[in-house]
């Protein structure tokens, strides 16, 4: 008996002596590999903090793309209006003839919208067979149109207002009606010639600049903008001499 019991206890000891061993193992490995409480509160820290420096910064980024998109979109549909009035051939008097334009509208929601003009009048949205305008844009939330009259200072589209303007058959630059002959600047502010300053020409003397063009204010608007909502970025629609449409970022 006393064999047998050795032999029983000698048995029992190498089973659970790796068991142990390996248990012990074990858990001394996944105690080495953790974080503890103190050092995820840590990290938790580290990433609040960096992620409270940097949101500004990020949303200031994404509004201004914002803007400049919307900006562009509006840009593309006066190119294309452009383009449709200078391959428009004339069947007749201009002034009876149907004009390429653009009509820029505030609807009772506040939504702006953006159409191509087929007609006459602001109310000639260009439209498909089915009724649908044919080339429309309308800002998306948070943006917001500004504009301006003369010497007025810029302020948002109000429910109800528009502003439209057509172009020259065959030409393209902008006019005030269908049939005008003289083109008109779009979203401009009075300029008035600048005579004033002198530069030095390559022998040294002191010569007078040529004046810069005086620009008229627009009969249409004086100023056209699309702003964020927190009014921080802007960008200016013209419509310059000859047609030419410049977007440019207006400093606020």
């Amino acid at each position: 008996m006393g064999l047998d019991l050795a032999l029983e206890v000698g048995i029992v000891g190498v089973i659970r002596g790796p068991f142990m061993a390996q248990t012990k193992c074990i858990i001394t490995t996944a105690g080495r590999r953790g974080f503890t409480a103190v050092e995820l509160l840590v990290v938790l820290g580290i990433v609040t903090l960096l992620t409270a420096m940097t949101a500004p910064a990020a949303m200031l980024a994404m509004s201004k793309g914002a803007v400049n998109r919307c900006a562009e979109e509006l840009g593309s549909l006066v190119r294309e209006g452009q383009q449709l009035a200078r391959r428009q051939q004339p069947n007749g008097p201009p002034a009876s003839q149907a004009h390429y334009g653009v009509v820029l509208r505030c609807e009772t929601d506040g939504t702006v919208s953006a159409e191509l003009l087929y007609g006459s009048t602001a109310n000639d949205v260009w439209r498909d067979g089915t009724g649908e305008a044919q080339r429309s844009y309308r800002l998306p939330p948070g943006m917001f149109l500004w504009t301006a009259q003369g010497t007025d200072a810029a302020t948002p589209m109000a429910p109800g207002e528009s502003v439209h303007w057509f172009f020259r058959i065959r030409g393209g630059e902008a006019i005030a009606s269908p049939g005008a002959m003289r083109p008109i600047t779009v979203g401009t502010r009075f300029r008035p010639a600048d005579t004033s300053g002198f530069v030095t020409s390559s022998g040294g003397l002191l010569v007078a600049p040529p004046p810069l063009p005086e620009i008229p204010a627009s009969p249409v608007a004086a100023e056209i903008s699309i702003r964020s909502a927190d009014n921080k970025h802007a960008v200016r629609l013209e419509l310059l001499d000859q047609g030419l449409v410049s977007l440019s970022e207006l400093s606020l």
